[in-house]
């Protein structure tokens, strides 16, 4: 009986204050990668991940696939049911996209999606790969939110990610699939 009182309209109420993206200071660090950091070691999460990018990039090549017309779009959840070690690997296999992406010269964008309106791009199609990006990337993920709606994050990429030279898009969706 209660899931036939569920209402289907409206939207989720958040508490006041409570932001709909992370603040600009996280968005606009630039981090001293690694310098005697006590944090997660992003040159050595980004080594881990040179196989996984290898086997992606050779499958591209092996693809019958045209990919000159087509860039990627990566949508990675950040809310709470995700534990910080899922996160971790949601992190890594973004950043061995992004490196398979970056060596097949294909622009890409990465957004971060979780609860309601709480969807913003990190990176955008004209922005260089680099380890900060990566960096931003983990710090983002790691902001606990509540449960994804991924209907809203692809929604938002299809409506907002679009890159101005490449009409085709490849959607990857990071995310442990729950969704309310």
């Amino acid at each position: 009986t209660r899931i036939k009182n569920i209402k289907l309209e409206g939207s989720l109420p958040l508490p006041e204050g409570f932001s709909k993206k992370p603040s600009p200071e996280i968005m606009n660090q630039k981090y001293a990668v690694d310098t005697d950091s006590e944090e997660v070691p992003i040159k050595k999460m980004i080594e881990l991940t040179d196989h996984l990018s290898s086997i992606l990039l050779q499958n591209c090549i092996d693809s019958e696939c045209s990919l000159k017309d087509t860039c990627g779009i990566i949508l990675i959840e950040c809310s709470q049911t995700l534990s910080p070690e899922n996160k971790l690997s949601c992190v890594m296999l973004a950043t061995s996209l992004t490196k398979a992406f970056n060596a097949m010269e294909m622009p890409y964008s990465i957004a971060i999606f979780a609860d309601y309106k709480f969807q913003f791009e990190i990176k955008k199609f004209d922005e260089s790969h680099s380890d900060d990006m990566i960096h931003k990337m983990l710090d983002c993920v790691m902001v606990e939110r509540f449960a994804p709606r991924i209907a809203d994050a692809c929604d938002f990429a299809k409506q907002t990610l679009i890159c101005p030279n490449r009409p085709n898009r490849a959607f990857f969706i990071i995310s442990d699939g729950l969704d309310p």
